[in-house]
């Protein structure tokens, strides 16, 4: 159960980090949109296939760059990037 449970806090980070990344780097998140729209359409959900390079090197970087945070942490880090 303590791998399972930590499998799930690491793409929890991730998950965390590159929401927030993508707010404040609107540029970075246009980008991604687009290329998910060009390789996926709007009419169906993505599959594994789907994976495309920028995607896949925006999650690469952000899990080597970012630190692991607890949310809380994240949270409180986001409002104040936010406040400014």
């Amino acid at each position: 159960m303590d791998l399972f449970a930590a499998g799930s806090e690491t793409s929890a980070m991730v998950l965390t980090w590159t929401v927030l990344y993508l707010t404040v780097h609107q540029d970075k998140q246009e980008k991604l949109y687009n290329e998910i729209v060009k390789a996926v359409g709007t009419e169906r959900r993505p599959q594994l296939a789907d994976r495309q390079k920028y995607g896949s090197k925006c999650l690469k970087s952000l899990m080597i760059n970012l630190p692991s945070l607890t949310p809380d942490l994240i949270l409180t880090l986001a409002c104040l990037t936010l406040k400014q």
